[in-house]
């Protein structure tokens, strides 16, 4: 389901098919029931299966938000298969929005399988906070992060493991010795306030 003040539906005609292509201005919201998203500007492409959201684009899917100046989520079989952003990258997890993982990059490609998120690969100027569980799901510390290049693996919407690329810099810090309001990251707004909950917050 998609909502816009103004909406526009035309048809573009390859040689062998028929491509719907969908363009929608000003308070664009998207919801489906794995992904919402709001931005001021859209286009869908049929034939591709891809949104391409511009102007103060944010997407939410489970328990992850993602903002960037261009966001491009592509689609396959009707489920999301990756999301891609493009440049001021910024991405926020927090299963219990009290503690905050967060990773900031150029450019980032997060690829999803079965509707939740499985891997993050970041590309350029790479800043990263996770918090670290123990077998008991129990927090024990957080880690940050700075490195051009890393990937992230999720696991039941949670960080596993992270790899770094090019001499990374980092430091872990235990959880009683952690200043939370400091580890946000330049630039953190967690805006779950903004998120579509149903079709009815589309009208």
């Amino acid at each position: 389901y998609v909502s816009a003040d103004t909406l526009k539906s035309f048809l573009e005609i390859p040689a062998d098919t028929t491509s719907r292509i969908v363009v929608g201005n000003v308070d664009v919201r998207i919801y489906k029931s794995d992904l919402q998203a709001i931005c001021d500007s859209m286009i869908y492409t049929q034939r591709d299966s891809l949104f391409s959201l511009h102007k103060s684009p944010i997407v939410w899917s489970d328990t992850s938000q993602f903002v960037a100046d261009t966001v491009r989520i592509q689609l396959t079989d009707n489920s999301i298969d990756r999301i891609y952003l493009l440049k001021s990258s910024f991405i926020i997890n927090s299963p219990d929005e009290v503690f905050f993982n967060q990773v900031k990059g150029r450019d980032v490609i997060a690829q999803f399988r079965e509707d939740e998120l499985r891997e993050m690969y970041v590309l350029g100027s790479g800043e990263s906070v996770y918090y670290v569980l123990d077998d008991a799901n129990a927090y024990i510390g957080v880690n940050k992060t700075i490195c051009s290049e890393m990937k992230l693996n999720f696991g039941n919407n949670e960080v596993t493991d992270i790899r770094f690329f090019t001499k990374p810099s980092g430091k872990f810090t235990p959880m009683r010795q952690a200043n939370h309001e400091a580890l946000k990251l330049a630039g953190f707004k967690w805006l779950i306030e903004k998120r579509p909950k149903s079709v009815a917050d589309l009208r």
